[in-house]
């Protein structure tokens, strides 16, 4: 059989998915394809960054209308690269 280069994976947009749904999704991926290990989500590669956080927030969102305060990470950018997970970005 013909060997496959290595690929870049990303997965990104708005999947409305919170944190543990995002761990469940993983934990579950990882049965099937077992480098799904591997994926690393964007933001936390970058060093978490706080003024980064949250796709969702209320509280700075004027445009929304609502009247209580909502602050979530429903927007996500997964990849999954060829090579080491511990690189810097």
């Amino acid at each position: 059989s013909r060997s496959r280069a290595p690929r870049t994976v990303v997965l990104a947009g708005d999947l409305n998915a919170r944190d543990d749904e995002v761990a469940a999704a993983k934990k579950k991926a990882k049965v099937l394809y077992p480098s799904a290990a591997d994926a690393l989500d964007a933001w936390s590669f970058c060093g978490s960054p706080k003024g980064h956080e949250f796709t969702w927030d209320t509280s700075v969102n004027t445009n929304l209308g609502v009247m209580y305060k909502s602050r979530c990470r429903f927007d996500r950018c997964l990849f999954l690269r060829p090579g080491p997970a511990q690189a810097a970005p």
